[in-house]
């Protein structure tokens, strides 16, 4: 009751608040480019894995313990077989998605030039609509297999499990279903594929990250020099972001890779441990979708800004550049703003 209803649906009410706030303040944001569209398809797809979260997690764990929203324990056996296969197919955009992020990050600091024609905005919006797209493509299969089934557990006496091998539809071989889609084609192109993408482009990401630092030093502090110093601390200060963003997608998405290797084999587990780590392994996933707000307020210049002026605050204070120091190998210059005349 503890994991699911408190801290997933504290975590919920978060994610659906950052996401939607992610949605508004880049689409009045004047700039519009491949990243700000990605990251508006992410907000999208997170928002609607927290939906299950809300009607999978909390709802019913509330439920159980108080007796509210009887609704749901009256209609459970129609709104979780929808919910699920709803679910992988958000999961599974989320997932996707993440990884496109990392690979248009990645051309756009690898290959700037090349960047300015590949990574617009009119691509990204089809990209990321084909992402989608091939989501709910990937996951059409999942709609008619899951039934609803009761079952006695000595951890938990009445749960709920929802079963892939559905026997009465005519046609279908529920082994080669199993062997083949739910864990052979699901391992390969939602773990796998994917984490193995974007561990990647992390890591390369991260020696671009320290090829800039080091190109500082060497840059004079001419006109030219300084306005493309300040370019690319732009682009690293984003890329920083989406470096930690992605980082912790993949702790959380490794935690499900390893329930669903423990669930698909014949491995021998303690169960009420692995009803705890499957409650953990849960709240993970709804932490991995609810968090990219945060981390763009704390690490995101360029939103930071767009989010205080949505608010209708002043930015008088931070509308300037603060005054920054370049550093050459022999010398340090301090750059100041300079005063306007009268």
């Amino acid at each position: 009751f503890v994991i699911n209803s408190i801290v997933d649906g504290f975590i919920c009410l978060l994610g659906f608040i950052g996401n939607a706030l992610i949605v508004i303040v880049l689409q009045r944001d004047g700039v519009k480019t491949s990243n700000s569209v990605f990251l508006q398809f992410l907000a999208v797809s997170d928002s609607c894995y927290l939906v299950y979260g809300v009607i999978y997690l909390v709802l019913p764990s509330i439920n159980k313990q108080t007796g509210y929203f009887g609704v749901f324990d009256e209609y459970k056996q129609y709104i979780v077989t929808a919910v699920m296969p709803f679910a992988w197919t958000a999961l599974t955009a989320s997932t996707w998605m993440v990884m496109v992020i990392a690979v248009d990050r990645y051309v756009v600091v690898a290959y700037p030039l090349k960047a300015s024609r590949w990574c617009t905005a009119k691509k990204a919006r089809w990209i990321g609509g084909t992402v989608v797209l091939l989501a709910i493509l990937f996951n059409l299969v999942r709609w008619p297999r899951y039934y609803f089934v009761s079952f006695h557990s000595s951890v938990r006496t009445n749960a709920t499990y929802l079963s892939h091998l559905k026997d009465d539809i005519p046609g279908w071989d529920k082994d080669l279903y199993r062997d083949v889609y739910h864990i052979s084609l699901t391992y390969i192109f939602i773990f796998i594929l994917p984490m193995a993408i974007m561990s990647a482009m992390n890591l390369l990401l991260i020696r671009e990250l320290h090829k800039s630092s080091k190109r500082r030093w060497n840059l004079a502090t001419t006109a030219s020099s300084m306005k493309k110093l300040r370019e690319e601390q732009s682009r690293n200060n984003v890329t920083h972001m989406l470096v930690i963003v992605i980082t912790l997608f993949l702790v959380c998405q490794l935690s499900d890779f390893i329930s669903a290797v423990v669930s698909s084999g014949d491995f021998n587990v303690n169960e009420t441990c692995l009803q705890y780590y499957l409650g953990i392994k849960e709240a993970l996933l709804v932490l991995g979708c609810s968090y990219n707000f945060y981390i763009y307020v704390l690490f995101y210049k360029r939103f930071r800004r767009s989010l205080v002026k949505l608010c209708g605050c002043s930015w008088t204070n931070l509308s300037h550049e603060p005054s920054m120091l370049y550093a050459t190998q022999s010398t340090v210059f301090t750059l100041h703003n300079q005063p306007s005349k009268p």
